[in-house]
């Protein structure tokens, strides 16, 4: 964008040198300073030296860099015409900004711009005082004028624009990103609801109709909850449920995926684990989950208890998630009749 910007000033002094209105030395001056320009900005971007700057994108300095040198051209051309070709190509470095000035500091970008033109302006009236009677140079000075308040406004209504529109999208996206989080938390618990698990359960039993690996299911269930709802609240009973859900995840591999399944029934996936050691994990939270103690409103002290049924997926096509969830409350019912607190297996498949 830089190099085309500057090669339309270029475009008209190369016609302006051509026509004898333009020496080809100041051409070539011009040439070299913004070819010089173009690869210093473009080594400063490479090499990440921006980086270190306050503005990374140092658009500041891309809009105000080709003014000496359009400015330099403005000056050695012969024509009143040419010279008003040469400022309109000059300004559009400008729109660099549009998306990242202010209204104020747009507005101070081109106030520069035009006191610049002025200056030029003067100079020449310095050395052909015959400008100052040429009604076309004070038209185009005015023009200049008007246009650089315009370009101020709405380059900076634009920015602004942008901003509103950064803001926006930051907002959206980091509603999106709630969004996409309580799609598969449980919002009471914060670990992984229904939804999320029966996917999880999908992928495993895929995996291990294929033969890469098998995997166990823990099917958990809080021993006589309502109780502690009937005699402690449902305030205590959710913070029962919270604590125990965070205990559990605190306690897992980060391969493990462990959510809340319904009520107070919560499941667990351990991938690459059969029989025996998903046993030895649910023993060992059954253990600590009896350990915790809580508290109601009255400062009265309590326990909970903990069953749990585990299945192991079996290494055929047909498997199913509700096959296998099926076993493990199988293997749960087992451990409510046989006095709680403790874990039953299923019968592990051949």
């Amino acid at each position: 964008m830089a190099g085309a910007s500057y090669s339309m000033p270029a475009s008209i002094a190369f016609a302006a040198a051509m026509a004898g209105e333009l020496g080809w030395t100041p051409l070539l001056n011009y040439l070299l300073t913004v070819t010089a320009l173009l690869v210093a900005f473009y080594v400063v971007f490479r090499t990440g030296a921006n980086l270190r700057f306050a503005e990374p994108g140092l658009t500041t300095a891309q809009v105000m860099a080709p003014l000496p040198p359009g400015l330099y051209l403005m000056y050695h051309v012969g024509s009143h015409e040419a010279r008003a070709a040469m400022l309109l190509t000059v300004i559009v470095p400008l729109f660099y900004g549009l998306l990242d000035f202010g209204m104020r500091r747009f507005l101070g970008v081109t106030a520069v711009y035009f006191v610049a033109y002025c200056a030029l302006f003067a100079v020449l009236a310095w050395h052909q005082p015959e400008l100052l009677q040429d009604p076309d140079e004070w038209i185009m000075l005015i023009a200049l004028a008007a246009l650089m308040v315009q370009l101020g406004l709405i380059g900076g209504f634009v920015s602004e624009l942008g901003d509103v529109l950064r803001r926006k999208n930051r907002e959206l996206g980091e509603a999106l990103t709630r969004i996409a989080d309580m799609a598969v938390h449980d919002e009471l618990t914060g670990v992984y609801n229904r939804h999320h698990l029966v996917d999880v359960l999908r992928r495993e039993v895929s995996r291990a109709a294929r033969g890469d690996a098998v995997f166990s299911v823990c099917l958990m269930d809080l021993d006589l909850f309502k109780q502690v709802n009937d005699r402690h609240g449902h305030l205590v009973a959710d913070e029962v449920l919270r604590r125990c859900a965070h205990h559990v995840e605190s306690r897992i591999r980060d391969i493990d995926t462990f959510g809340r399944y319904g009520g107070e029934e919560f499941v667990l996936v351990l991938p690459a684990t059969g029989a025996p050691a998903a046993r030895d994990v649910a023993e060992r939270l059954r253990r600590e989950l009896a350990d915790l103690e809580f508290a109601n409103d009255a400062g009265e002290r309590f326990g909970i208890t903990v069953s749990v049924g585990i299945a192991v997926s079996p290494r055929s096509p047909s498997a199913t998630v509700d096959a296998l969830l099926h076993e493990a409350d199988a293997a749960l019912y087992d451990a409510k009749n046989s006095g709680r607190n403790r874990v039953c297996s299923a019968a592990v498949p051949g």
